[in-house]
């Protein structure tokens, strides 16, 4: 019984993932990379993993999706603060064109 337990929790949590997956190429949760100027005058980098733009008439499984994968965005703001650390230097190495379609899945 045990065993069947493990494999219906399993099956969850790959289902969970395997439909933020799905939530983030539709872009109802994205990524948002900003850069701003701190207290140095130094262009520095911001991350934030949040609800998409649900357009003029509201969508609320926008909001529905922001709150049921909470865990998945803290997860996914993490690995974005350890590969580029909030307040680093900013190095621009693609166009706005690029870092929004790499940023947005």
């Amino acid at each position: 019984m045990r065993r069947c337990g493990t494999i219906i929790l399993v099956a969850a949590l790959l289902l969970y993932a395997g439909s933020y997956v799905a939530v983030r190429r539709a872009h109802w949760v994205i990524h948002y990379c900003g850069y701003y100027t701190d207290g140095d005058r130094r262009v520095v980098a911001g991350h934030r993993v949040a609800a998409g733009d649900p357009g003029p008439m509201g969508n609320p499984a926008f909001a529905l999706a922001h709150h049921a994968f909470t865990p998945l965005r803290w997860a996914e703001t993490a690995y974005w603060h350890i590969r580029r650390p909030p307040g680093s230097a900013w190095e621009q190495r693609c166009s706005a064109e690029q870092c929004a379609a790499i940023f947005t899945w």
